[in-house]
């Protein structure tokens, strides 16, 4: 008997020892990018200081949070993800990276 009150006292406290974090990307205006002979446009979001853009990579949502000990990269789960679709006029230039790199590829 001790030891099953044990185990669900156990499984009861595991979650307080999980991080969860929720996300919410909330799509804003556009930025401008220039390089040598060429610009490009494409779509921002908030929170402005997780977003990153490099012609390589595009689009990312860049986020790091501090931990009080070890991490097992592995464990990282992302679920209950939402899509929603984006009119081709809000994507700026992307449409045009995407047939350059289609283009390059092949």
């Amino acid at each position: 008997m001790k030891k099953i009150l044990l185990l669900l006292v156990a499984l009861y406290c595991m979650p307080l020892f999980s991080q969860e974090k929720s996300i919410a990307i909330t799509w804003g205006s556009s930025q401008k990018y220039t390089a040598d002979s060429y610009s490009i446009t494409v779509p921002t979001f908030s929170p402005a200081k997780n977003f990153s853009f490099d012609l390589s990579n595009g689009i990312q949502y860049v986020q790091q949070w501090k931990v009080n000990g070890f991490v097992n990269q592995n464990s990282l789960v992302v679920n209950d993800v939402v899509y929603a679709p984006m009119p081709i006029n809000q994507m700026f230039d992307l449409d045009f990276l995407l047939r350059m790199f289609v283009t390059f590829v092949l």
